[in-house]
């Protein structure tokens, strides 16, 4: 499953029309703005999470990590799998949730 990310940041890739690289790590700021957004207006409003919208920005947050890793010669799946060890890693040695189990 993990190989889909390269895929999918290959196709990503495809839409992408901005000039500076810079302005990616505003966007993503941008979009994970828009993705806890959802959240407040469901606390706010007392209201279930509209899933299509959540999905949405959970969409446009990957996007901007994908060209992230792509400005940065990075393979997103990569990047997954990296980070699936080092979380193992973390559980066989009992720290993923060290700092709660004091």
């Amino acid at each position: 499953m993990i190989k889909q990310f390269e895929s999918y940041q290959r196709l990503a890739s495809k839409t992408a029309s901005y000039k500076d690289p810079d302005y990616l790590p505003l966007g993503l700021t941008e979009e994970c703005g828009e993705l806890v957004h959802e959240f407040a207006r469901c606390k706010r409003k007392g209201v279930p999470m509209d899933t299509e919208s959540l999905s949405s920005e959970i969409g446009d947050v990957l996007w901007m990590l994908s060209q992230i890793c792509r400005e940065y010669n990075l393979s997103l799946a990569d990047v997954a799998t990296k980070n699936i060890a080092k979380l193992k890693q973390r559980e066989e040695t009992g720290c993923i949730h060290k700092k709660y189990n004091r």
